[in-house]
């Protein structure tokens, strides 16, 4: 069988969306060594070129039309059908990043929606991607034979939003790679050398956007710092409409505020097990496998209670409503000083993150793929 695979979202710099595309990716490889990929995009990139090594693969680059104006043609509400871009041929397409290509003959196409959270929080959404997702979605999702997504909140979204019968919509879960996610602590000190963190610290892990509750969090760690005096690290690229962010870091310049933008993946589990605790309180997740990743490192964690943020978290985070200063700050206290609280979410976190895996992951929509082929008689 001849799958094609888009790659657009793999980046020198992958984060969320790109991450999750290329391990899933890797996996899928794996499990279906039978089966040609052709792997396709706009840009050649490092992650391509890697993936080109796999004996069932193709790259194949469009150069039909730019990406910028292929783009815009797509926030205008066009599509240009993938049988013009050279992508003809294929028996099942695959789209990572929520939308999926219109064609000139009907095609076996799967989508993955991540979540649904400029539906929740429009205000927090760049006005580009709004317009993007606002006209392209819902003609994604008629066009897609499944619906796959990554958590059961987000697949209420969806269902609730589009008019999308349940069954079109399917779960498949995310995966950690045990083998880099562990606890590495002993490389402590050069890691806070490396990035110059001035002693035991707070952590964050997540894009620079107001969606992830940043100016609250810092608002928390503020009020709470006098009990502990640990530094506050956040590691993110810069997002969105991040000017009140940007005002409150200004105004708690003077206080142990570290931001470290990109950091490689090979350096999170580094920063995951030297972290006192590990804050995740968005507004909106569509999963948040951050929260797993620093569970797999031993690092406890404080999480909101918002849309799939509790499934994420199985029961082996602070679970928390992150609506004030106060409520989080006491937490962030809490976590620090009780000990056996501590010992009692490490202990839980290492035990939830051991069911998540990328081969997992990929076995899951393996069968979601083979169960499809079946049923369509092929």
């Amino acid at each position: 069988m001849k799958i094609f695979y888009d790659c657009n979202a793999l980046t020198s710099k992958p984060s969320g969306v790109g991450r999750v595309s290329l391990s899933l990716l890797k996996s899928l490889l794996e499990k279906r060594q039978n089966d040609s990929f052709i792997l396709f995009s706009f840009n050649n990139n490092i992650a391509l070129k890697e993936l080109s090594l796999y004996k069932n693969v193709e790259i194949r680059i469009i150069r039909t039309i730019p990406q910028k104006l292929y783009n815009l043609f797509m926030r205008w509400g066009l599509s240009i059908p993938l049988e013009l871009l050279g992508l003809g041929g294929g028996d099942l397409y695959i789209f990572p990043d929520f939308v999926s290509y219109s064609s000139i003959i009907k095609k076996n196409k799967i989508s993955i929606i991540h979540d649904l959270a400029f539906k929740y929080y429009p205000e927090y959404i760049s006005h580009k991607n709004l317009k993007y997702l606002n006209r392209q979605l819902p003609k994604s999702i008629r066009r897609s034979c499944i619906i796959l997504t990554i958590s059961k909140s987000t697949q209420k979204d969806i269902v609730k939003y589009y008019d999308v019968k349940k069954n079109k919509v399917k779960l498949f879960s995310l995966g950690v790679d045990h083998d880099l996610f562990k606890s590495v602590a002993k490389l402590r000190v050069d890691l806070l050398k490396k990035y110059d963190i001035p002693g035991d610290f707070i952590l964050f892990i997540g894009n620079i956007e107001p969606r992830k509750n940043i100016k609250l969090m810092i608002e928390a760690y503020i009020d709470s710092y006098s009990a502990h005096r640990l530094a506050l690290v956040m590691v993110g690229q810069k997002g969105w409409k991040d000017d009140e962010i940007n005002k409150t870091l200004v105004k708690y310049q003077n206080y142990p505020i570290k931001m470290l933008d990109y950091v490689q993946d090979s350096d999170l589990p580094r920063l995951y097990s030297s972290a006192k605790l590990f804050l995740y309180l968005s507004l909106y997740e569509g999963f948040g496998l951050p929260i797993i990743e620093a569970m797999a490192c031993g690092c406890p964690v404080i999480s909101g209670d918002s849309s799939s943020l509790p499934e994420a978290s199985g029961g082996a985070s602070l679970l928390i409503h992150p609506s004030t200063p106060e409520i989080i700050s006491s937490s962030i206290n809490k976590l620090l000083q009780d000990k056996i609280l501590r010992k009692y979410l490490i202990d839980k976190g290492l035990e939830w993150s051991n069911n998540f895996s990328w081969d997992r992951s990929g076995a899951e929509f393996s069968k979601i793929i083979d169960d499809f082929l079946l049923s369509q008689g092929s």
